[in-house]
């Protein structure tokens, strides 16, 4: 808008150093894990979207129209741009295999295109050309999908499907929660929608402080949550681990090393959140946060950085990475992509 599977014994490590109040190390050793710097996405792309279907199939999209697919594990990609759409930024982007997937792209026309071919045509499944209509993001669960936009003469925009992306329906504004000012969201990583059966929510900002709106048992709740509050300012991505526990990731990207205030975490499904302390929290503004079930970690990303987590609340800079916006697991690797064409994967070194 304004617009690290089984960490085993290092897992067990940790815990004692905490349970000792030992200091943890600030990376992750070197023989555990390894950082892989791949080519292949086009330079002068700016990737916000990201679907990692398996450790072979991923998607990304980005400005300038672009839409890509690699079925080799990122070695190679194909361009799978949509005939004359080269003006759309596509931020976000959802996949269930090599051949269907769903692009939505932000600007003054809402427009959610969908393929069944594998990108090599796109059907236009929605466009909204009303004036200040802004999509920011999607999410599915299986068929069922969601898709938040920024409010439209102060009425939240809020898109459902229950067939795949094939047809959608805005919900009736009148059924839904009242923004705050000039609340919207921020189309950054195509995460701050969660799309379940039993849980849909989205996380706010760019208003007089950001929010966690959810939708559980055909009821909205509105919760504020305790991030950086301002025009550019919020919350930017949210992931669940369980149906309990979440960690939601912000701050401000035009302040990215401001550190205060830029993660906070619920262990009740979102009723109560805390922030993470400046000490112990991310380097600074964050994009996107994802949590990795076989690893059992959780990882945040943003411009300046990459970092990760055993539970959530302590987190720890990998390396010296910048550029990247968007982060998401498969089942061996933790896949990111960024300004510029960056692609990469963190890979576990299993001891042998």
């Amino acid at each position: 808008m304004i617009r690290f599977p089984k960490p085993g014994w290092l897992v067990i490590m940790l815990s004692m150093l905490i349970g000792c109040h030992q200091p943890i190390p600030s990376d992750i050793p070197d023989d555990l894990f390894r950082w892989q710097q791949m080519t292949g996405l086009p330079m002068g792309i700016s990737f916000r979207g990201l679907c990692v279907v398996n450790d072979s199939i991923l998607w990304a999209s980005g400005n300038k129209g672009s839409i890509l697919i690699s079925e080799d594990g990122g070695v190679s990609w194909t361009s799978r741009n949509p005939l004359d759409n080269g003006h759309r930024d596509f931020r976000s982007i959802h996949a269930w295999n090599a051949k269907h997937a769903i692009a939505m792209a932000v600007g003054d026309t809402g427009l959610i295109l969908r393929t069944g071919n594998g990108g090599s045509t796109w059907d236009t499944v929605y466009i909204d050309p009303t004036s200040g209509v802004f999509l920011d993001d999607v999410a599915f669960e299986d068929s069922l999908g969601w898709c938040y936009g920024d409010p439209v003469k102060g009425k939240l925009y809020v898109l459902g499907t229950t067939d795949s992306g094939r047809t959608w329906q805005r919900i009736d504004p009148g059924l839904l929660p009242v923004p705050v000012g000039t609340e919207g969201a921020f189309a950054a990583s195509g995460t701050n929608v969660i799309a379940r059966s039993d849980l849909t929510a989205v996380v706010t900002g760019a208003g007089q402080f950001p929010r966690f709106l959810s939708y559980v048992d055909e009821k909205w709740s509105v919760i504020r949550i305790p991030l950086q509050s301002g025009p550019t300012a919020g919350a930017y991505s949210v992931a669940f681990r369980d149906r309990n526990f979440a960690v939601v990731v912000g701050g401000n990207f035009q302040d990215s090393t401001r550190r205060d205030s830029v993660a906070c975490m619920t262990t009740d499904g979102g009723i109560r959140w805390e922030i993470i302390p400046e000490t112990e929290g991310p380097g600074g503004y964050r994009s996107c946060v994802t949590w990795h079930p076989g690893w059992k970690l959780w990882f945040a990303v943003g411009r300046t950085g990459l970092d990760w987590s055993q539970n959530g609340k302590q987190w720890y800079p990998f390396g010296d990475l910048s550029g990247y916006y968007v982060c998401m697991p498969s089942n061996d690797a933790l896949w990111c992509v960024g300004r510029n064409g960056k692609l990469g994967r963190l890979l576990y070194m299993a001891p042998q």
